[in-house]
């Protein structure tokens, strides 16, 4: 019986501070949002990669701090490259509300058409943490409002079927520029 034991034991004290280790496709990331040195709260961030494959997304929280989450209880986003597209959401919503009521919720708007310093950023293997400002639009372009964009619902037949290992992904509208080339910074 004490050998039992002693067997038991040595398989406890062996697994005892294991954790999973981070994939080495991913890199762990987050970072904070300010305007006017004023963190933003309720800001949902996509991270989408440049080379294609799974976008990573995350939420700002009250003093505007988030982290990427590539999956569920997977924190990350993939290494390389990231196109960054974001947008106000309306903060925490009751427990209980259906897809129907969601699709009514009006979003924020950005004061002043206010759009991020960076829209492109590089991830790399390890820890990264960006720093995100809003900041003026560029003299004389047009607001997304001006151009013709404006926050719609999505259709009410979703289409055919969604693919159970895809998760299901809300892309969110930024006017991109073809003619300049997107700013891109490497993490601090």
């Amino acid at each position: 019986m004490s050998l039992l034991r002693i067997a038991i034991g040595s398989c406890l004290l062996m697994t005892i501070g294991c954790e999973p280790q981070p994939s080495s496709k991913l890199g762990q990331v987050t970072g904070t949002v300010f305007h006017d040195g004023v963190p933003v709260p309720n800001m949902a961030i996509e991270f989408h990669p440049v080379s294609g494959g799974r976008p990573s997304l995350a939420f700002t929280d009250d003093s505007g701090q988030f982290e990427a989450i590539y999956l569920a209880n997977v924190p990350g986003a993939k290494i390389g490259a990231h196109d960054i597209r974001y947008e106000l959401t309306p903060g925490k919503l009751a427990a209980d509300i259906s897809p129907a009521e969601m699709l009514e919720i009006e979003r924020p708007k950005i004061a002043n058409g206010a759009i991020l310093d960076l829209t492109r950023v590089t991830v790399k293997q390890g820890s990264n943490h960006f720093e995100f400002k809003l900041i003026p639009p560029p003299e004389g372009e047009m607001l997304p409002e001006e151009a013709g964009y404006e926050a719609s619902a999505p259709p009410a037949d979703p289409g055919p079927a969604v693919d159970a290992d895809e998760p299901e992904v809300m892309l969110f509208v930024q006017p991109i520029k073809e003619d300049a080339p997107a700013d891109e910074a490497a993490p601090e």
